[in-house]
């Protein structure tokens, strides 16, 4: 694929690091992509990626983004209406939630512990957080997760106009805080404007850094864009939702302050 899209920066935002894998690896990646639980676009490309449209599509049903506040934190309302398909289809899921660079997969496994009701879609490039990821959803049984591994810009840019959701998280993206650098953050206006557009109107947008001038970034191109309504201000509390992980823990004892952004998706693209 070329460096450069028209409108979109191609200047990958991450350095892949290949880990040695053991054989019970290699039996979980191939069993977990067997049983449709793992996709690679690394290895498969425009193929996995009409394999992964064909399974979302027959499970997930395209009504609007159903989020009431309670106490200031964003939090999931489904009405009797939207359920009424899942009681012809029970392996269908009302609800679709894309967790991107979810790291060792401590956080997407706890959201699809909380929300057994959403389908989750976990987009990592490293393979060592693919393994880990893909380890735990099996060991706590979890049906409702899938795991991509690729570069979520691709998969984004497939999805679009095929595929809408209702929350879209980013918990401590690499903040690439050296100056020079900077050119390789994932998030810029161009990025967010693609990430609107498989949005549906209303839906979630949850950002978390501990580099403050990557927030204030983030914060800014949201509040100038009228794809999203930043919903405070400067920054959001820590949602219910959003287990401490061990990287914040740590992030917290060396001194730097986690700060939540959050938004939703407006009707204007």
């Amino acid at each position: 694929m070329p460096e450069e899209k028209q409108g979109l920066r191609r200047i990958r935002s991450y350095v892949i690091r290949t880990p040695r894998a053991s054989k019970s690896h290699d039996a979980l990646i191939q069993s977990a992509h067997s049983e449709g639980i793992y996709y690679s676009l690394h290895n498969y490309g425009d193929r996995e990626v009409a394999n992964l449209l064909e399974y979302l599509q027959s499970v997930i049903f395209p009504h609007p983004a159903p989020w009431t506040y309670a106490h200031e934190t964003p939090v999931f309302s489904v009405s009797a209406e939207d359920n009424k398909p899942l009681q012809e289809n029970k392996s269908a899921y009302p609800l679709f939630w894309i967790d991107i660079g979810f790291g060792n997969g401590d956080s997407l496994i706890k959201f699809a512990q909380q929300f057994p009701h959403i389908l989750f879609l976990g987009i990592e490039v490293h393979e060592l957080g693919v393994r880990q990821a893909l380890s735990k959803a099996s060991r706590y049984e979890l049906d409702n997760v899938l795991v991509v591994r690729g570069d979520v810009l691709d998969l984004l840019e497939a999805f679009a106009g095929h595929i809408r959701v209702h929350a879209v998280t980013a918990l401590f993206p690499d903040p690439w805080p050296k100056k020079r650098h900077q050119k390789r953050r994932l998030f810029t206006e161009a990025s967010l404007s693609l990430v609107a557009k498989i949005m549906h109107p209303g839906a979630m947008f949850g950002f978390a850094s501990d580099w403050q001038p990557y927030s204030e970034e983030v914060g800014a191109f949201l509040s100038s864009s009228e794809s999203f309504e930043v919903l405070f201000s400067p920054y959001a509390p820590r949602p219910f939702w959003r287990a401490q992980t061990k990287y914040e823990k740590k992030s917290i004892a060396d001194g730097r302050l986690t700060r939540d952004i959050l938004a939703t998706r407006t009707d204007v693209l």
